[in-house]
């Protein structure tokens, strides 16, 4: 799975999530969520609902 990181959270127009298995350091599973709008700080909910808990992206505002 090649990825590329958004330079900045809100502009990203997809995220891939990963569930990890850190005890036997698999992969669980993947999914790429993408929002039904695209408007800046349509993010959070889609990412609570999907259980994330730690986001990697190369920048992210005050507001996120």
């Amino acid at each position: 799975m090649a990825s590329r990181f958004s330079p900045h959270y809100s502009g990203s127009y997809k995220f891939a999530v990963v569930e990890v298995d850190p005890r036997h350091r698999a992969v669980r599973r993947r999914m790429i969520i993408v929002p039904l709008e695209s408007e800046p700080c349509a993010w959070p909910p889609l990412l609570r609902a999907a259980s994330v808990n730690l986001v990697l992206a190369g920048g992210i505002g005050r507001s996120a």
